[in-house]
């Protein structure tokens, strides 16, 4: 057991976009059937209060792959041009440690698409084009941004497509997408390919599938499986409308109104999540929840066909396996269904799954807070490769190995909105926020506004009771804040390394 293969574990990261963080059975869904994710919740360590950097995929990704925050790397939004030069992935560095680095799926820390202005007419229209590559380290690139768009000969995806002669955008219309053509099974095919090929290195695998993101490019008749009306539905009450609608009308969001009541959704929305959702009886929030959790439902079997392959390659024991989101989904909750700057745990607290057979603790459940941007340290220390001094994050191997108090892990996390919304009026500043959750609160910072949020997570989980004009509040709502900008001012980029006093 000396040589390099046998020396470090091989690494499968799979990060799904839109995975909320109660979508697993095995961590408390009685509604939704996840057995090979359960399965992992029983042989590894579950952080139940992880949290993303971003409520956007972009800036998440971006954070998570360096183990930086949005601020620092300067990938605040989706859809910039580039991915700074600047900035170190961790792929990148461990395929320069000696691991083969394969992608496949979505990577998406720059951007799929180009908004166009035609400055005689006014008129902007959007037009695909492929993902500029960073350095990052990937050997092999199997780049497919999502199953929707015509991506034509640049994506892998579409041009098996092509070849298999079918139209994929009438069989999503009537909901009759079978899980064979599905682009995470596809994302699967290509996963097995590359992880039971023979290998002399150590390897690290992305698997970056593109679902629970919708559309659900699953079949209308499995989500009729689902008792509809036995499901819970999002969490919504009447106050939500003047929260969101009123209280919050400045702040970036998709759909103006904001919000609105989960069975006045239109039916517009339901179809282009999913064809043939609208014809389905019951709630519509219900109906759209149940949509939904089919698509994780996929998402798990597919899983299972990875770490099957796995298990027949004879590889699985030498393997860590981690799983989590980008982040979280509305899904409906307090009467979302679009994207923007929102900090409820429905969007910012994401699972995360990480297990190694007899290195690890098994069957741990994890309440300590911790971040996305704590998995590129992590990887770091897996792969026996030092921690750069510019990564912000914390390695989670201490709990991992059940070396450090898995109750107490951070003293609070951050998340950061800076304008990260595309924004057609180019005038407008946008919406800067930022979340820092310590202990029993959550606070969200507008800045330059008056506004703002807390809660009290133990008592109002479902963050219904906004404290922050609360008088009786005032005291613990200064020293969040003053607490969120320490922790901003203590992770600042300071640039190069200082080697001298002059």
């Amino acid at each position: 057991m000396t040589d390099e293969r046998s020396a470090r574990p091989n690494i499968l990261w799979i990060c799904a976009d839109m995975l909320r963080y109660d979508a697993i059975g095995g961590l408390g869904n009685r509604h939704v059937r996840t057995p090979n994710m359960d399965a992992l919740v029983e042989e590894g360590v579950s952080f139940t209060h992880a949290y993303c950097q971003n409520p956007l995929c972009s800036p998440s990704r971006a954070s998570f792959l360096t183990g930086r925050y949005p601020s620092a790397t300067r990938v605040v939004a989706n859809g910039q041009e580039v991915f700074p030069a600047s900035e170190r992935l961790v792929t990148k560095t461990l395929s320069e440690a000696g691991y083969d680095c394969g992608l496949v799926g979505k990577l998406h820390i720059a951007a799929v698409f180009e908004t166009v202005t035609d400055s005689a007419a006014g008129l902007q229209e959007e037009t695909t084009r492929v993902e500029r590559r960073a350095d990052d380290g990937y050997r092999v690139f199997h780049w497919s941004h999502d199953p929707v768009n015509d991506w034509g000969e640049a994506d892998e995806y579409h041009r098996w497509i092509d070849r298999e002669g079918v139209d994929l955008r009438a069989l999503r219309r009537a909901g009759k997408i079978p899980e064979r053509l599905n682009h995470t099974t596809w994302c699967v095919d290509r996963a097995i390919e590359f992880i039971t090929r023979a290998q002399k290195t150590p390897w690290l695998l992305s698997l970056n599938f593109f679902h629970p993101h919708g559309p659900w490019d699953v079949e209308i008749d499995s989500v009729a499986k689902f008792d509809i009306n036995s499901l819970p539905g999002p969490l919504f009450r009447e106050s939500d409308l003047l929260m969101q609608n009123e209280y919050l009308r400045e702040v970036d969001f998709s759909f103006s109104p904001a919000a609105r009541r989960p069975d006045d959704l239109d039916d517009w929305v339901l179809e282009a999540e999913l064809g043939g959702l609208s014809r389905l009886t019951g709630p519509k929030g219900k109906r759209f929840q149940a949509g939904y959790w089919t698509t994780v439902e996929l998402v798990d079997r597919q899983i299972g066909r990875v770490i099957a392959a796995l298990k027949d390659s004879g590889q699985y024991e030498n393997t860590v396996i981690i799983l989590h989101a980008d982040h979280g989904l509305a899904l409906g909750d307090h009467g979302l269904y679009g994207s923007g700057c929102r900090f409820y745990d429905s969007w910012m607290r994401v699972p995360l799954v990480v297990a190694w057979p007899r290195h690890f603790k098994t069957g741990l459940q994890v309440d300590g807070l911790v971040e996305l941007i704590d998995l590129a340290p992590t990887l770091h220390e897996i792969a026996g490769v030092p921690i750069g001094r510019q990564i912000q994050g914390e390695s989670l191997v201490p709990v991992l190995t059940g070396r450090a108090d898995p109750g107490h892990i951070k003293e609070g996390v951050r998340a950061e909105y800076y304008h990260s919304f595309f924004q057609v009026d180019r005038s407008e500043r946008g919406t800067y926020a930022t979340m820092w959750r310590e202990g029993r609160w959550k606070l969200v910072v507008y800045h330059g506004m008056t506004i703002g949020e807390l809660y009290d997570m133990e008592e109002d989980p479902g963050e219904f009771e906004n404290l922050w004009e609360s008088p009786a509040h005032a005291e613990i709502k200064n020293r969040l804040i003053r607490a969120c900008f320490d922790q901003c001012m203590f992770t600042i980029d300071r640039g190069p390394r200082q080697i001298g006093h002059a």
